[in-house]
């Protein structure tokens, strides 16, 4: 039983360390990506924080659903054909640039992982910049790829007197699961994170969960529930919800069925083929190998909102971007 506690958050934070790619003169010739990120032992062991003053660095990462385990093995990852190429550019401070509003100074601040970070799409698709487009405000892009939330709590206090200047602030950042005491440890990082931004508003943001992460939808209702409880003060927006509601009816979704994994036609609602469940267990991957298999074979199969199993498409960061635009304002949380 103790490996059903294993959720997105920890497997997105493996693919961002283990799967960064870049293609090198021909697609044949993968190898792992120039570096965008240094070691960042001041935070904690396994930190990193992104490279300051990159310009256009070119990203080549998996566009199908996939598993950390995948690629720690030659023969898997070779397998993975479908890839997505997008590129980052950095501020002398590290963070992602530019903003919708640079000549103005950021009143949110938006710390995070690769989500918050726009793993997959240009800057101007995260979800930081279209919120600052929505709201007509410049936000402060801090997400960094597999970023703890620990790691998140320790570098907000080492900058608390520059982020202390912050409005409010948006922690986006689900529970990492592959901590020794992964509820105690989540929750000493957000209460760090609260202390160290105050007077600022502070929000905590779930990313969504995609269908095709069998892992991190086990937990989703248990891990809300105790958050609410642990901090009945503090603004939850839970995306999840909003993203299946947003989802348009195409494309393919999965759905876990006792001791099988469908793939279902959204647009008909009909099973597309039915694989057998892997146990789930660390090192193996959680999806069926005829899942993946199907999206290989099928270059156009995508899930609506969701482009790797775990990261938003840059529709999925606009559902994402006004969603949160709408919970700010009908909570009163930010007043332009």
């Amino acid at each position: 039983m103790k490996y059903i506690k294993i959720i997105s958050a920890a497997m997105i934070a493996m693919i961002i360390i283990a799967t960064v790619i870049i293609l090198q003169k021909q697609e044949a010739s993968r190898t792992l990506s120039t570096v965008i990120t240094r070691s960042a032992p001041e935070l904690g062991n396994g930190a990193h924080l992104l490279l300051p003053n990159l310009k256009s660095a070119i990203v080549v990462a998996p566009d199908r659903p996939h598993d950390p385990s995948e690629l720690h093995d030659p023969v898997s990852k070779d397998k993975i054909k479908r890839l997505r190429q997008f590129q980052v550019t950095t501020t002398d401070s590290g963070h992602r640039a530019t903003n919708p509003f640079p000549q103005n100074k950021p009143r949110i601040l938006a710390v995070g992982d690769s989500v918050t970070f726009g793993w997959g799409v240009t800057e101007e698709e995260s979800y930081p910049h279209r919120l600052g487009s929505l709201m007509g405000i410049s936000i402060e892009n801090a997400g960094v790829p597999a970023m703890k939330p620990q790691h998140i709590a320790r570098w907000l206090r080492k900058n608390k007197s520059k982020d202390a200047e912050f409005e409010t602030v948006l922690f986006a950042r689900r529970i990492d699961w592959g901590q020794p005491n992964p509820w105690e440890t989540y929750f000493k990082a957000i209460q760090d994170s609260i202390n160290a931004t105050a007077p600022a508003k502070f929000v905590l943001i779930l990313p969504p969960i995609s269908t095709f992460d069998p892992r991190g939808l086990m937990n989703q209702d248990e891990e809300l529930k105790r958050l609410k409880n642990r901090f009945p003060q503090l603004p939850i927006l839970e995306l999840t919800p909003a993203f299946r509601k947003s989802a348009p009816q195409t494309g393919i979704s999965l759905k876990v069925d006792g001791p099988n994994q469908l793939l279902i036609d959204n647009k008909t609602n009909t099973t597309i083929l039915t694989a057998k469940s892997p146990p789930i267990q660390p090192g193996v991957p959680a999806l069926a190998p005829e899942i993946t298999g199907y999206f290989e074979a099928n270059p156009e199969a995508s899930e609506p909102l969701f482009f790797d199993g775990g990261h938003p498409t840059a529709e999925g960061f606009e559902v994402f971007a006004t969603e949160v635009h709408n919970f700010l304002t009908s909570q009163e949380l930010f007043k332009p």
